[in-house]
């Protein structure tokens, strides 16, 4: 595998599977073992006296308050069908509602993906290339619509306790999506118990290609400039336009 493949597949989750060759999503397989966000580890479901239901709606309240979002991420992916092993990289990742985000890596350094709501770029440096296209065209998955303030989960999914994982603080909510979809079957989410934040979203397809963020160092309803979503190639970059 190219390089510039490899770091394009970086962003797979961010941007549109048909964009960056696609890392689809996918039902663990039974007794598969599946990586898990941090403080997460095997075990039935909570017995809290909260149900699936109850979780989820004070998920979806919590991110209904939220107008603004920054925190730092850490992405474990594997992509087996293209044939990469295990690769990290990390950043820092900023959501406005409706809609506006911005991926900034540091590994690797210097990619972007960053929407103004309607038009959504995706920056490689080392490939001296941008991508451009529209929002409605990127077919993001709905797990990001969610976290972008467009999505509703119950709307959007059916929701049940995810049944071998759990975590020490928190909740493991396995989703489903209502609408079939080519891109995903199965979005696990890692629920703070106090704050019912999203700490953690995993991933995975068919050929076992999975996808994991984990997201620390909140900032909430902060002060966020709009011009941070709004973006200009560098001199000499060729844009490709999708």
């Amino acid at each position: 595998m190219s390089k510039a493949l490899a770091s394009r597949l970086a962003l797979v989750f961010v941007v549109a599977a048909p964009l960056f060759g696609g890392v689809a999503l996918a039902q663990p397989k039974p007794g598969a073992s599946v990586s898990a966000a941090p403080s997460a580890s095997p075990a039935p479901a909570p017995t809290t006296g909260l149900s699936a239901a109850d979780v989820t709606a004070k998920v979806q309240k919590a991110y209904d308050a939220i107008t603004g979002y920054e925190a730092d991420f850490t992405q474990t992916y594997q992509a087996k069908a293209f044939g990469v092993d295990k690769k990290e990289h990390s950043g820092r990742v900023t959501f406005v509602k409706p809609g506006k985000m911005r991926w900034d890596y540091q590994a690797p350094k210097g990619n972007l993906v960053v929407s103004d709501g309607t038009t959504l770029w995706s920056y490689t440096p080392t490939e001296n290339q941008a991508r451009k296209m529209a929002v409605k065209d990127s077919q993001m998955p709905t797990a990001l619509a969610f976290l972008m303030g467009k999505g509703d989960l119950t709307k959007d999914f059916n929701i049940a306790f995810a049944a071998k994982l759990t975590m020490a603080d928190g909740y493991v909510l396995e989703a489903k999506p209502k609408v079939a979809t080519n891109l995903y079957q199965t979005v696990l989410f890692y629920i703070d118990g106090k704050t019912f934040h999203v700490r953690g979203v995993l991933i995975q397809d068919p050929q076992d290609n999975r996808n994991k963020f984990e997201f620390s160092k909140p900032t909430v309803n902060g002060k966020i400039e709009a011009s941070v979503f709004t973006w200009t190639p560098p001199k000499g970059v060729t844009v490709v336009t999708n």
